[in-house]
């Protein structure tokens, strides 16, 4: 069936007049209005709906090819106007029209039941589905007919899209907010994440991820699709099936990084590349697209070929085309009858894949390239909870045996680098067993869910870092509940971080150890510490050690100078005598002492509460505010409020603090009204 722009807006204006209509009346829809809902298929590739369509006069601004949809979009102007209840409400939906016309391209349902049939015929039934990007339900309806009494939950970030989704499927868990709004109580639920996810250089709000210390995942909200890899693999459990449908970028581009940070925590299963005229008769656009299916497994040790050859993008020198190595190796995962080289929307040089078989055919050739792909690499006992999973801790091998109920998921700790470009020509890692060659991508998991770091550089605005209280003690816990011996805090004289195996040296340097450091030095070396800065070398070990005592000196040279200029202060006091104490204060009394009554105040309480004020649309995980006069940054956010911590801040941090917390809610009101 070939493509029809007024078809399609006359099915979408019905969809919409049929769900106001059924939010009014708060009934769920008949088998007729269920048709109805079903032929929405948003608004991608009408962009004249856009230009103004307030009065006949504006027609004359159209060009001739879409006045024939003029009509039409003043129609679906007036519906919206008449249902919203304000302006405001209004202006929403329009904006949500207009997200639509550049990212709502829907999947043909041959593709999606290409998907969904594949995993059922290799033993993949889910009991717990989410579709991160549901727009009409393609995805929850061809996983519906895999489990009727599945549990399955949705996000759909456009109002009129999720309004529509809602009254489809009323029995399943519809959110109309973005993807990255899932509540971290979800990570490592789902049996199946899949979805036709949206792609560009759109942005995520998500400060989890926008400040974690690990560079991908900052990266990551830079790219809607390359965010909705990392966090559909934190939402599957162990031996979860992620299946998403993704532009030719993530597999063509130089972010072998992120590929590398997919395989590094699941099994690659298949890659299919689409050809360019699979969304032709739903959305009128031509576009090169791949499906990636992905494993969860948190116990991997080392990549399998596919998986080396998935990491590497090669271009070819003569004709200028980038094509990822997996494709190169496996041409029968390209589903085509036909193809050229031409160039992709952008102008630059791609090879254009057309299939003569139509969205039928396409289906066809999916169906029996993923089956076989399924039959050779899926881990059926993985993903049934049956197999035991080995790690390697610290040249230890440790049997890890499977639960009744999915752990929650666990991040792969990936070292801190930024996600840069890497050329095709840069050697990729061919192992995870080989640290030398896979460091940038390869570590220990941390828990970085609650809090990124133990440390927070709250937006640069104090100068230095800002210890979180309770950070370490609440690392320490976790280290315990895990079954790790916390580590020892270090002392001034005493370094407890010996240097690890194959650094330049396991002893500390010769010389002066006790020579006084520079200023610029004692700044540098003073501000490291062993817990979370381990020392690469006995130098480092020594100069830090140094710095730490250097340190304490100074602060109790000028606790004793302070108490010193206490004990001529005019204020008032109280006396005490040898043997008295009094908390916070360091001096060792040898005899009568003035002590001014008005220097001794209680210490702040910095321990976490639950948030006393009005949680606003814009205070999210991380989010820094003010609670009862304090400073602090928010945790734990839902709709039913979120917990407050409030930082140890000097007066000048404050000030600059509580500055920032006024622009910023100024801002965010601003911009909502």
């Amino acid at each position: 069936m070939s493509y029809n722009r007024k078809e399609k807006l006359r099915g979408n204006i019905e969809a919409i007049r049929t769900a106001f209509q059924l939010d009014v009346e708060r009934r769920p829809p008949t088998d007729a209005e269920w048709e109805l809902l079903s032929k929405y298929a948003g608004f991608g590739g009408l962009k004249c709906i856009l230009q103004d369509a307030n009065e006949i006069s504006d027609a004359t601004k159209w060009n001739k090819s879409d006045l024939e949809l003029f009509a039409p979009t003043v129609e679906l102007r007036q519906l919206i106007h008449d249902f919203s209840k304000d302006d405001r409400e209004f202006a929403r939906y329009m904006d949500s029209l207009k997200s639509s016309v550049l990212s709502a391209f829907y999947t043909p349902k041959p593709v999606v039941e290409a998907i969904s049939q594949s995993l059922q015929f290799a033993g993949v039934s889910p009991k717990r589905f989410l579709d991160p990007s549901a727009g009409s339900g393609a995805f929850v309806d061809a996983f519906t007919w895999v489990d009727p009494h599945a549990e399955i939950t949705a996000f759909e970030k456009d109002l009129l899209t999720g309004k529509i989704l809602s009254k489809l499927y009323p029995d399943c868990h519809v959110n109309i907010e973005g993807f990255e709004k899932l509540d971290k109580s979800q990570n490592g639920y789902f049996d199946v994440v899949s979805s036709n996810i949206p792609f560009g250089d759109f942005a995520v709000s998500d400060p989890v991820y926008a400040t974690s210390r690990i560079g991908v995942y900052r990266q990551s909200v830079k790219m809607i699709h390359n965010y909705f890899f990392l966090k559909g693999l934190e939402a599957a459990r162990d031996g979860g099936i992620v299946a998403f449908i993704t532009s030719q970028g993530l597999m063509n581009g130089n972010n072998a990084l992120l590929r590398g940070a997919l395989v590094n925590q699941a099994d690659l299963l298949c890659a299919l590349r689409l050809p360019n005229n699979t969304f032709t008769d739903s959305a009128n656009t031509e576009v090169g697209s791949d499906v990636i299916v992905l494993q969860k497994n948190s116990g991997k040790k080392g990549l399998s070929k596919l998986e080396e050859a998935f990491v590497v993008a090669e271009k070819d020198a003569s004709t200028g085309v980038s094509t990822n190595r997996y494709f190169i190796d496996n041409p029968q995962h390209i589903i085509c009858t036909d193809s050229k080289l031409d160039t992709d929307p952008y102008g630059k040089p791609a090879y254009v894949y057309k299939h003569g078989g139509g969205v039928d055919g396409i289906g066809d050739d999916m169906r029996g390239a993923l089956e076989m792909a399924l039959s050779l690499n899926l881990n059926i006992e993985l993903y049934q909870g049956k197999q035991q999973t080995t790690h390697i801790i610290n040249d230890v091998t440790v049997e890890k045996k499977p639960e009744q109920e999915p752990l929650p998921p666990e991040q792969p700790q990936i070292e801190d680098v930024e996600a840069e470009e890497i050329r095709p020509d840069t050697p990729q890692p061919s192992a995870i067993s080989e640290p030398a060659e896979i460091d940038t991508y390869q570590a220990p998991t941390p828990d970085y869910t609650h809090n990124p770091d133990p440390k927070v550089m709250m937006y640069n605005l104090f100068g230095e870092l800002v210890e979180i209280p309770g950070a370490k003690k609440r690392h320490n816990q976790r280290q315990k509940a895990q079954g790790q011996k916390p580590k020892a805090a270090s002392h001034p004289n005493q370094p407890q971080s010996p240097a690890k195996k194959g650094t330049m040296s396991e002893t500390p340097v010769s010389g002066n150890s006790n020579r006084k450091l520079t200023d610029e030095e004692l700044k540098f070396y003073g501000s490291l510490n062993w817990e979370d800065n381990q020392p690469i070398n006995g130098f480092y070990e020594t100069m830090m050690s140094i710095a730490q005592r250097q340190l304490e000196e100074k602060r109790l040279q000028e606790e004793e100078d302070k108490a010193a200029q206490q004990a001529n202060s005019d204020a008032p006091y109280i006396e005490m005598t040898e043997g008295d104490f009094i908390p916070g204060v360091h001096t060792d009394v040898r005899k009568t002492t003035v002590i001014p009554l008005e220097e001794i105040e209680p210490e702040p309480d910095l321990s976490p509460r639950p948030f006393s004020e009005d949680l606003q649309t814009y205070h999210k995980e991380g989010a820094m505010v003010c609670d009862k006069g304090q400073v602090g940054f928010l945790s734990d956010v839902n709709k039913n409020g979120a917990t407050f911590t409030p930082l140890q801040l000097k007066p000048e941090q404050m000030k600059r603090a509580l500055l920032y917390i006024t622009l910023s809610d100024t801002y965010q009101q601003l911009y909502d009204y």
